[in-house]
């Protein structure tokens, strides 16, 4: 019980892995932002081709999973804590700041672990979003090559710039 308080820390520390899911806060924030800016960045569907298809990086997410679930424990863990820490009852003016200090550290690594896995979800999302707007891209690409070989030209949709829609127009014959 010791070696698990030492590294989960207990009641009266911050637990020291609260500086990794920090770092890790800060890195799928930065994933989020990236991947969701509304402008054009050549590389980011790319990006997301290469983690979903690699197989090197398929090792990735397997161990992008294991942190989730291991900061799913380690929330579960704090909430039971919290949850013994307010059931104490203080004596005297020492041992009640100690617990109010106490409650503002579990409860400052209760908001950034229940951050870190929310962003986790929508970091997942956001890259699920991107690969399934990739291939109705090829596919829309596909359709509009398959309707200029037999001989008509896709109506562009004014306002949707670069994008190919609506209705089908023949070729004008000269």
């Amino acid at each position: 019980m010791v070696f698990l308080e030492g590294i989960f820390g207990n009641e009266f520390d911050a637990s020291p892995l609260m500086t990794a899911v920090t770092y890790a806060l800060i890195v799928e924030a930065t994933g989020i932002i990236f991947l969701s800016l509304p402008f054009q960045i050549k590389f980011r569907r790319t990006l997301a081709e290469l983690i979903v298809t690699s197989p090197v990086l398929s090792t990735l997410r397997i161990v992008f999973l294991t942190t989730c679930g291991f900061l799913s424990f380690m929330l579960a863990d704090n909430i039971l804590r919290l949850q013994r820490l307010n059931a104490r009852v203080p004596t005297n003016v020492v041992t009640a700041e100690n617990l109010h200090a106490s409650r503002n550290r579990l409860q400052r690594d209760l908001f950034i672990l229940a951050s870190t896995l929310f962003c986790a979800v929508v970091l997942y999302q956001v890259e699920l979003l991107l690969l399934r707007m990739g291939r109705y891209r090829k596919q829309r690409n596909a359709l509009a090559d398959q309707v200029r070989s037999l001989g008509a030209e896709p109506v562009k949709v004014l306002g949707l710039e670069g994008a190919k829609g609506g209705k089908v127009i023949p070729k004008k014959r000269q």
